[in-house]
C-alpha cells in the first residue's frame, strides 16, 4: 500500500534531515584533526593559488627528497585546492575552519546516495545510512583532500544526468555535464563518470542521439586542461598521472593475482559494515557456504603463513613466537567481505540485467579495477567512489529478498547498522589519534630543537603531517642532493614515514621521542603494516591489536663521528 503523496514527501524530508544531522554529528568531533598524509600538498597549492591564481602550480617543494616544481609532484587537479584557497582567504588555514568547510561535501555524498537510491527504487534510507557507516566514508571525510568532493560531484552529476535523460530536461543535462567537468578537475578518476554516463544514455535512449553532444563538454574541459598544463608547465595532467601510476605499479613486486588479493582486503576493510548484513543478504544455505569459505580462506592464509604486501616485507601471519591469530582473523574477515562484494555483483548480473544493475556493476567493477591495477598504490581513498554503489546494490538485494519498508524490518536492520557504525567510528578515532600524535611530536621537537631555543637547525626527512608542522615552524627538509648540516644541527625521522633519506650508520640517535596513539587500533603503521592510505606500508587498511606509541628518532650527524676521529 503506497503512502499519500504529502505523507510520503514528509517522510522523505524527515529522513533526509536525519541523515544531514547524523553526518554532521559523526564528523564534528574530528574537526580539530591535524593535517596528515597528502593534505599538505592541497594546503600548499591553496596558498599558492592565493598568491597567483593563474599560476596554481607555481613554486617548488621538497616531497621526494629534493626541490621540484609543483607540477612534477602534485598528481591531482587543482579544483579542491581552489576551494580550500577560497575558505582560507576568509577563515584562515587552520584545521577547524578547513574541516568545517569540507562537511558540505560529505553531506552531499550521503544525500546524493539517498536521492539516487530512491530514483532506482531501492530503499534510500538504508542505502545512505550504510554508506555513512563505512570506514571509507567517515575517515575520508576527516581530511581536506579531494576524494570526498570528487565523489559528491560524481553522485550529483550522475543523478542529474539520469533525470535529464528520463525526463528529457536539457537544464538537468547541462547542469550534469558541468558537474562532470568539475568532477574530473577535482580528481582525475572523476573522468570515468563520462563513460558511465554514456552507458546510461545508451540504455535509457536505446540509440545514439543529440544527448551524446552533452558529453562532449566534460571531455573538452579535460582536454583543454591537459593542453593548458602542457603549455604553462611543460607537463600533462591525465596522461602524466597515468604514467606515474603505471611506473609505480611496475615497480611494485606484487603479481597480478597478488594485487587482486590486496584489493579484496582493502575493499573488505573499506566496507566492513557490509558483513553485518549477511543474514539479510544471504539465505541459510548461502550463509553455510560463506562459513565454509571463511574457514577455507583462514586455513589457506595459515598454511601460507604470510600475505604478500608489495612493500619491503610480507605481512606475517606466523612468526617464531607462534600464529598471529588476531591478524589471521582480520585478514580473513577483510577477504571474505571483499569476496561478498564480488558475489553481490555476480548475483546482480545473473538475476537482473536492467539499467540499474548494469550501471551498478560497471560502477563498482570499474572502481575496483582502477584501485587494484591502475592506481599507483592500493588504498581506501581509491575504493571510496564505489562505496555508495555497493550500499545501493546491497539494499537492492535485501529488498528483493524481503520487504524493508515496514518499521519492524527497519528496526532489525538498525542493529547491524549500529554495529558497523561503532566499528567505523573506532577506525576514525585511531586515524585521529595518529594525526594528533604527529602534530604533538612536531610541537615538542620545535620546542626543543628550534634555532630560537638552541641556536641549531632542525632538519627532517619525509613528508606527511609531522613534516608539514615542522616546516611551518621553520624546520628544514633535508635535500638528498646535499644539505649544509652544521655542527649542532639535528635530523628527525619518524618510524612510520622514513622518507627517502638513509641515515648513515655512524650518526647517533640523541633522542627517541614517543607520542601515544590509540593503543588497540591503527590506520597507519609501518611496523604493524596498517596502510589505510597506501598499500606501500602493508596489505591491510587498518589493524586491531596492541599498538605501541609512535616513535620519532632524532639524529646528531656529528657527535659520534667526532668521537671516532
Amino acid at each position: 500500500m503506497s503512502l499519500p503523496p504529502d505523507h510520503a514527501a514528509t517522510r522523505h524530508s524527515a529522513a533526509l534531515a536525519a541523515l544531514v544531522v547524523a553526518t554532521i554529528a559523526f564528523l564534528l568531533p574530528w574537526v580539530n584533526r591535524a593535517f596528515e598524509i597528502d593534505e599538505p600538498l592541497f594546503l600548499w597549492s591553496a596558498e599558492q593559488i592565493l598568491r597567483a591564481p593563474s599560476d596554481f602550480y607555481g613554486g617548488q617543494l621538497n616531497w621526494y627528497g629534493s626541490q621540484q616544481p609543483f607540477a612534477q609532484v602534485i598528481k591531482n587537479p587543482p579544483l579542491n585546492a581552489f576551494y580550500l584557497a577560497a575558505v582560507g582567504r576568509f577563515a584562515g588555514f587552520g584545521e577547524r575552519p578547513l574541516h568545517l568547510a569540507m562537511l558540505p561535501w560529505s553531506v552531499a555524498v550521503i544525500v546524493g546516495t539517498y536521492v539516487l537510491a530512491r530514483r532506482w527504487g531501492v530503499p534510500p534510507l538504508g542505502s545512505a545510512a550504510l554508506t555513512l557507516a563505512t570506514p571509507a566514508v567517515l575517515v575520508s571525510s576527516m581530511s581536506v583532500m579531494c576524494d570526498v568532493p570528487m565523489l559528491a560531484l560524481w553522485m550529483w552529476g550522475l543523478i542529474l544526468w539520469l533525470r535529464g535523460l528520463a525526463e528529457q530536461r536539457p537544464a538537468s543535462l547541462a547542469a550534469s555535464v558541468v558537474l562532470m567537468a568539475l568532477c574530473a578537475l577535482t580528481k582525475y578518476l572523476g573522468v570515468a563518470l563520462v563513460p558511465l554516463a554514456l552507458v546510461a544514455g545508451l540504455l535509457e535512449r536505446r540509440r545514439p542521439g543529440g544527448w551524446l553532444l552533452w558529453l562532449a563538454i566534460p571531455v573538452a574541459a579535460s582536454i583543454a586542461f591537459e593542453f593548458y598544463l602542457r603549455d604553462k608547465y611543460g607537463t600533462g595532467a591525465f596522461l602524466d598521472a597515468a604514467g606515474y601510476a603505471t611506473k609505480a605499479v611496475g615497480e611494485n613486486r606484487l603479481s597480478f593475482l597478488g594485487r587482486g588479493l590486496v584489493t579484496l582486503l582493502f575493499a573488505g576493510g573499506a566496507l566492513l559494515p557490509l558483513s553485518f548484513l549477511a543474514p539479510w543478504l544471504w539465505s541459510g544455505r548461502e550463509l553455510g557456504s560463506w562459513g565454509a569459505v571463511t574457514l577455507a580462506l583462514g586455513a589457506a592464509f595459515l598454511v601460507a603463513g604470510a600475505v604478500a604486501s608489495g612493500g619491503a616485507s610480507d605481512y606475517p601471519l606466523r612468526t617464531p613466537a607462534g600464529v598471529r591469530w588476531g591478524a589471521l582473523a582480520q585478514v580473513t574477515w577483510f577477504a571474505v567481505t571483499g569476496l561478498q562484494i564480488l558475489a553481490l555483483l555476480a548475483r546482480e548480473l545473473w538475476s537482473r540485467r536492467d539499467t540499474t544493475a548494469v550501471l551498478l556493476v560497471l560502477w563498482i567493477a570499474g572502481v575496483l579495477v582502477f584501485a587494484g591495477w591502475i592506481n599507483w598504490s592500493i588504498n581506501v581513498r581509491s575504493i571510496l567512489p564505489a562505496v555508495p554503489a555497493v550500499a545501493i546494490l546491497a539494499m537492492r538485494q535485501i529488498a528483493a529478498r524481503a520487504p524493508v519498508a515496514a518499521d519492524s524490518a527497519r528496526r532489525r536492520l538498525a542493529i547491524p547498522w549500529i554495529a558497523g557504525l561503532v566499528l567505523s567510528l573506532a577506525v576514525c578515532w585511531a586515524d585521529y589519534s595518529s594525526a594528533q600524535a604527529n602534530r604533538a611530536a612536531a610541537a615538542a621537537l620545535i620546542d626543543r630543537y628550534s634555532r630560537h631555543q638552541s641556536g641549531s637547525e632542525l632538519w627532517f626527512s619525509g613528508h606527511w603531517g609531522l613534516q608539514y608542522y615542522l616546516q611551518r615552524a621553520q624546520a628544514r627538509p633535508i635535500d638528498l642532493r646535499g644539505s649544509d648540516l652544521l655542527d649542532g644541527d639535528v635530523l628527525v625521522i619518524p618510524e612510520d614515514n622514513p622518507g627517502m633519506f638513509e641515515v648513515p650508520a655512524e650518526w647517533k640517535i640523541v633522542q627517541t621521542l614517543e607520542e601515544p596513539v590509540c593503543g588497540w587500533l591503527t590506520t597507519t603503521s609501518l611496523t604493524l603494516q596498517a596502510a589505510f592510505y597506501s598499500s606501500v606500508l602493508g596489505p591491510v587498511p587498518y589493524y586491531c591489536g596492541h599498538v605501541p606509541p609512535r616513535k620519532y628518532f632524532v639524529y646528531d650527524p656529528f657527535r659520534r663521528a667526532e668521537r671516532e676521529r
